[in-house]
């Protein structure tokens, strides 16, 4: 046992060694609360991310509500993070995103839940909350929308592609009409099947008398589909629950038409929510997760709640399972496959000072977790400031670096500027094995000055590269963006007819090197 312990504490520091850097991170939003919770890869090494956005201001134009109200939201970033284009999408009552996926054309399909029925949206159903689906060209413009529910609410949580370009749409249900069909009680886990335009195939209310919501779909080699979910129900479609006072996972595989062909909860005594289902190349498939067990299914957990990760077999049989975290909170709300056939996890920690955790920065982080093939840890990254952070989704580059999505409170830390309220954040890190640290990476003597219309930026690099630097008033309003080439050594950027207010003014550069800093126009 000493051996092993000795063994293990080595191959920890051998992988903590190799945890990445920020490349660069960006705030985006208004003065609001604004929010990235999906990213999927566009066009032209592009990436698309949805989320939503409730006003004006910033980088967000023609908001449908009221202050307050949401939009979904989406748009494309570049490799450095600019925005290529942005739509506002919805109606004056309220919607937000929950996934964006590139469709067989190159356009993209943006799920979520919408309670307007004006605007973008036409809800057959209103007043309620319906699961809203938008189909959009590739940059952003609308080719059809539908919704989807009966008199009460539905809020759509995943959708995926099927192979005749179609697609397949998990939620949540609280109706017994309309689209609804074979309601259980207290809320079912709602599947809706449509073809290419958006119309309705099939519907699928699934569950047991107690409450139960769907969270992941995924596409099976058969045709048929393997959906995830959690559940408080011990009856109906539901069997083997292990404590119906707290919550298990749920897993199933239907056929084409939603007929269950398995189910198996997953869990212990304690609260278990599944964030994704990863498939395999065998057929099997890994969860992804929280947990706060530590008996049933659940073996190993750190402390209160853990990242939960199990390796199933094609019938829904653990392989094997483990436990990631510290001694506080640690909530998974999203995974990905990585290129090297492991995981890479994203969520939140509220954890400190731990192995696998590190150092949180404030509150609540992002907490960035990569493990491999078998389950092993190799490092773990926290992202934030001293306010709240979530992250809600990761995607890989082709070149092996990361991208993190999600929301942040702070403005300091790894947060270098806000707009007001909640941001959407995104972080670009480097692949471990690939470069430049984030310390070599940082602009030294960041200078600004501002006179005669004109706004001087002067900084030291010790790598040339390309950037963007951009300007915002103290609104969180961008008034100047341009494109910056970056030698070795000192550089000068110099913007020409300024004619800038009174006021305190932020300078923020992103891309192959970062760095921030304010001025004062006098």
């Amino acid at each position: 046992m000493k051996l092993f312990k000795i063994l293990f504490l080595f191959l920890t520091i051998s992988a903590t060694s190799q945890v990445p850097s920020i490349v660069w991170q960006r705030s985006y939003g208004s003065p609001g609360n604004d929010k990235v919770v999906s990213i999927t890869k566009g066009n032209n090494n592009g990436f698309v991310v949805a989320g939503y956005a409730d006003s004006n201001g910033g980088d967000i134009s023609n908001h449908h509500g009221v202050d307050g109200s949401d939009d979904i939201w989406v748009y494309e970033i570049d490799s450095i993070g600019t925005i290529l284009w942005s739509s506002l999408l919805g109606g004056t009552g309220g919607e937000q995103a929950s996934t964006v996926i590139q469709t067989l054309d190159g356009g993209f399909a943006i799920n979520g839940s919408s309670y307007s029925n004006d605007g973008d949206v036409y809800n057959s159903h209103w007043p309620s909350d319906e699961i809203w689906v938008v189909k959009t060209d590739s940059t952003g413009n609308i080719l059809w929308q539908n919704s989807y529910g009966g008199s009460d609410d539905e809020l759509s949580n995943d959708i995926k592609q099927t192979s005749d370009s179609g697609f397949i749409i998990i939620g949540n249900t609280d109706s017994n009409d309309g689209d609804v069909h074979g309601y259980n009680g207290n809320g079912d886990i709602f599947l809706v099947r449509t073809n290419k335009a958006g119309l309705l195939l099939w519907t699928k209310s699934i569950g047991g008398s107690s409450g139960d919501d769907g969270t992941c779909v995924e596409t099976t080699a058969n045709g048929c589909f393997l959906i995830g979910g959690n559940t408080i129900s011990n009856d109906g479609d539901i069997s083997g629950h292990h404590n119906t006072s707290t919550g298990d996972i749920w897993i199933a595989k239907v056929n084409s038409f939603g007929v269950i062909q398995w189910q198996r909860c997953y869990g212990g005594t304690g609260v278990d929510n599944i964030a994704r289902i990863l498939m395999c190349s065998d057929g099997g498939f890994y969860i992804t997760g929280l947990t706060g067990s530590n008996d049933g299914d659940v073996t190993g957990n750190f402390g209160f709640y853990d990242y939960w990760v199990a390796r199933c077999d094609s019938g829904g049989n653990i392989l094997w399972q483990h436990c990631y975290g510290g001694i506080s909170f640690e909530g998974a709300y999203s995974s990905n496959r990585t290129s090297d056939g492991g995981l890479i996890i994203v969520g939140v920690t509220d954890s400190d000072s731990s192995f696998m955790v590190g150092a949180n920065n404030g509150i609540d982080d992002i907490w960035i977790l990569k493990i491999d093939s078998i389950g092993n840890f190799e490092w773990g990254k926290c992202l934030g400031g001293t306010n709240f952070e979530t992250g809600d989704a990761v995607i890989q580059t082709t070149n092996g670096d990361f991208l993190v999505t999600g929301s942040t409170l702070s403005s300091d830390g790894d947060v270098t500027f806000n707009h007001g309220g909640k941001d959407a954040w995104i972080i670009k890190l480097s692949s471990p094995f690939s470069g430049i640290s984030q310390i070599e990476n940082e602009l030294k003597e960041l200078t600004i000055t501002s006179q005669h219309q004109q706004l001087l930026l002067r900084f030291f690099s010790k790598h040339p590269g390309n950037a963007r630097a951009s300007v915002f008033d103290s609104q969180g309003k961008m008034v100047l963006s341009e494109k910056i080439k970056i030698n070795e050594g000192i550089n000068y950027h110099l913007f020409n007819d300024v004619n800038f207010a009174q006021g305190m003014y932020y300078v923020n550069i992103e891309g192959d090197a970062q760095g921030s800093g304010k001025v004062v126009v006098q």
